[in-house]
């Protein structure tokens, strides 16, 4: 048997299990092949792996360093042989998902059809608002979010950081005036989006420097796309994400002010219920927004 898969296959079977025969068990083979194997193996690479006495095996430095190697090679080939299996499968059902408001009328309509597209068997029911959703309890299969990653054990995919920037409408600005420096916002309108202020405050950073603005608010609202709507509207100034800020500043729609203080960079993520027995359309959605969230954000980067 001169097969190196098998022979990492059964080192990590060796350590995980501190046993010839255990590992030799599970890879269907005798101790004693399971001993000549790892012999060769250590013959091959010039090095001891693991120390042996009549009672128990131990790894070596060395063999510490093979096995953190193996195991990534082998993890890598299942994730390999489970997208490419995946891949074949026609994929179906009803994929149920939150998102956040503002989302509905930028990028992310597109993705979802371009989703639909590939998957052309799954019905999407979407649902765009602004607070966090119980998964499990409200019956989602996944939620898109904005904000800070998740504390607890929930499990999440990560698809990209989104910034924001201080925008206001030009009549706005006519009439009130531009800001200069952060202190003259203590005079203007603010439009405070709920989920991003803390009691009653702003944290911006400055050149890299934090800074914490109270909000004269003009209006407060706790959802992102009525915000923008009121910036643009000329109500007063307001913080505008990344994916929504290119195109309303291209369009005239909106002017950026005070372009060296943005907000902290928060993260657009995904929470689902479970990784254990995850659905195929579920799968399917994260692996796909991975590989298309983050290069359809970054194409309406906001210009400095």
């Amino acid at each position: 048997m001169n097969n190196r898969f098998f022979e990492m296959q059964l080192f990590e079977m060796l350590i995980e299990r501190s046993s010839f025969t255990a590992a030799a068990e599970a890879m269907l083979i005798t101790p004693s092949a399971a001993s000549k194997l790892i012999k060769r193996l250590e013959a091959r690479l010039g090095v001891r792996l693991v120390n042996r006495t009549t009672r128990s095996i131990a790894p070596t430095e060395e063999g510490i360093c093979y096995y953190n190697n193996v195991k990534r090679i082998l993890q890598d080939i299942d994730d390999i042989e489970n997208r490419i299996a995946l891949s074949q499968q026609q994929v179906s059902g009803t994929l149920r998902m939150s998102a956040p408001e503002a989302f509905s009328v930028f990028h992310f309509p597109k993705l979802l059809a371009k989703f639909q597209q590939l998957n052309p068997l799954v019905s999407l029911d979407v649902v765009f608002l602004d607070r966090f959703v119980n998964v499990v309890e409200e019956g989602f299969d996944l939620a898109i979010r904005i904000g800070a990653l998740p504390t607890s054990k929930v499990p999440f995919k990560i698809f990209g950081e989104n910034g924001r920037y201080l925008t206001a409408s030009q009549d706005y600005l006519e009439i009130y005036g531009v800001p200069q420096q952060i202190s003259d916002l203590a005079s203007h309108k603010l439009i405070d989006f709920t989920s991003l202020s803390n009691n009653g405050t702003w944290e911006l950073l400055e050149n890299g420097q934090s800074i914490v603005v109270p909000v004269r608010s003009a209006c407060m609202v706790n959802s992102g796309l009525a915000t923008l709507v009121m910036c643009e509207q000329g109500m007063g100034i307001a913080p505008v994400p990344d994916f929504a800020a290119a195109s309303l500043l291209a369009e005239g729609r909106l002017v950026r002010i005070l372009p060296s203080c943005v907000f902290p960079s928060s993260f657009i993520y995904a929470v689902y219920a479970s990784d254990r027995h995850l659905s195929s359309r579920v799968k399917q959605m994260i692996e796909f927004l991975q590989l298309n969230m983050q290069p359809s954000i970054s194409s309406v980067a906001v210009p400095i």
